[in-house]
């Protein structure tokens, strides 16, 4: 039951931003296509209310408060990594040729770059996190252990691959046309700064390998 209040209220705190950002206007049909600069900031809306959100859940303590700091940078750090990675990523796709697309050799060379990048992105977020998580209590660490899945694979810890759902874009399948800074606005909740991403394992395209 508590495992189930907790995320439902860390839903609610980012439906809350995404219902700002997303929702059309009234009287309009599709959304325009949003540039890289509307899905940067939507994006990082997003990853700022996560990390909000994991705060709020745990309930710190003054002493805990001390221990927060460095996991909130690292965090925010992973988030502005992956960024900077879709901004690199977008410019390799539109000085290909039209018409070209990146061959198998080069998609499997851009996934192995993508994992090395985001390994020591992981190990950065849990060398700070390790000390907070030793100062929580049993209660508190089993709410981070649920509020961290938002951060690490927001639209999987939402129930939204369970049954019922389509496969969709997914966390694993962003590319031109998805739910990405190349598709439409997306209506679920983007990936989080651990998320996999371009790169993931259906390719750095969103195809799969």
């Amino acid at each position: 039951m508590k495992r189930t209040i907790i995320a439902a209220t860390a839903a609610a705190l980012l439906a809350g931003v995404t219902f700002g950002v997303a929702a059309p206007k009234p009287g309009m049909g599709e959304h325009p296509r949003p540039s890289p600069e509307q899905m940067a900031e939507f994006a990082g809306a997003m990853s700022d209310a996560r990390i909000a959100a994991l705060k709020a859940g745990l309930r710190l303590n003054a002493e805990q408060e001390k221990l927060w700091p460095a996991l909130e940078t690292a965090l925010q750090d992973a988030a502005k990594e992956r960024a900077a990675h879709w901004a690199e990523r977008r410019a390799a796709r539109e000085a290909m040729p039209r018409g070209e697309r990146p061959d198998v050799i080069e998609r499997l060379r851009a996934q192995a770059d993508g994992m090395i990048g985001r390994g020591e992105t992981m190990k950065k977020v849990a060398d700070a996190a390790a000390p907070l998580y030793d100062a929580l209590d049993g209660s508190q660490q089993r709410r981070f252990a649920i509020l961290f899945k938002q951060i690490e694979h927001p639209r999987m810890a939402d129930g939204r691959h369970g049954p019922g759902h389509e496969r969709g874009p997914g966390p694993h399948r962003f590319g031109p046309g998805g739910e990405g800074p190349d598709g439409p606005m997306p209506h679920r909740l983007p990936p989080g700064p651990m998320d996999h991403g371009p790169d993931g394992p259906d390719g750095p395209d969103g195809e799969p390998l």
